[in-house]
């Protein structure tokens, strides 16, 4: 090995579990042993959702390597650094789904010592209430009904990286709309039960759950419901934005079936 070679990620998707986890630190780990330090270039992008709570990617990446090796930077090459090598994450590649079973063994061990910071029901229904897009119109209605029956409703937001890898470890049934907080499956125990919500274009572009789910055995079925009105008017008409209103209907069937 070159001494002092380093590496350069830029845009590291820092905004996005998914992106991030699966893009970027799985293949960042594949690296890591070729190079003595790694430069990662977060981008103004994700800077801002750094500063929102979303505090995923670093606590994760401090689990993973020590801190002398890992330096955070703006989004481009530091001018200090010899021998620096630019490259895209997806470069490095390996099947996605050895990543989830590389991403699992790597963070489960450290879930044995850890206390959740409050008493968690096993059925859990994550939100997307306070996101700017991809959420259910008629969520009051969903939760009040799923509440019922046992199940804890909550945002992941600003939960610790480790306190989401307990909750969903320690969870038999999980419902959700489509959104990166599933990337969350990966700890999933055998045989969990996962509901995502999702508009039909969301089902058709996106499989990225229900091959997370295959991978570990998890009992895993999608539900399209209603496309409402975009909230956010965007130039490109872009359809992962669309919110979503689950009918009364298919509320009753999923009681059914889950209670």
């Amino acid at each position: 090995m070159n001494k002092n070679r380093s590496l350069f990620i830029k845009d590291a998707c820092a905004y996005n579990m998914y992106h991030f986890m699966i893009g970027m630190l799985s293949n960042l780990i594949n690296a890591t042993g070729e190079y003595d330090t790694i430069y990662i270039g977060w981008g103004e992008w994700t800077a801002n959702y750094f500063n929102n709570n979303h505090n995923f990617a670093l606590e994760s990446l401090k689990l993973v390597f020590p801190s002398s090796k890992i330096i955070c930077c703006e989004n481009k090459c530091p001018s200090n650094c010899e021998n620096l090598l630019y490259t895209n994450p997806e470069l490095f590649s390996f099947e996605k789904r050895k990543k989830y079973i590389y991403l699992r063994g790597l963070f489960i061990p450290h879930i044995s010592n850890h206390v959740l910071s409050k008493p968690y029901s096993n059925r859990i229904y994550i939100s997307r209430g306070d996101a700017r897009y991809r959420y259910i119109t008629n969520e009051k209605e969903v939760m009040e009904a799923l509440t019922k029956i046992g199940f804890h409703c909550l945002s992941l937001k600003g939960m610790s990286f480790i306190e989401q890898i307990s909750l969903f470890y320690h969870a038999d049934t999980i419902i959700s709309i489509h959104g990166a907080a599933l990337t969350n499956l990966i700890f999933c125990k055998p045989n969990t039960t996962v509901i995502e919500f999702a508009t039909p274009y969301m089902q058709e572009k996106s499989q990225y759950f229900k091959d997370i789910a295959e991978t570990f055995c998890l009992n895993y079925q999608v539900y399209t419901g209603d496309i409402t009105e975009d909230r956010i008017k965007n130039q490109n008409n872009m359809e992962i934005f669309n919110d979503n209103n689950i009918t009364i209907n298919y509320i009753e069937q999923l009681i059914a079936m889950i209670t």
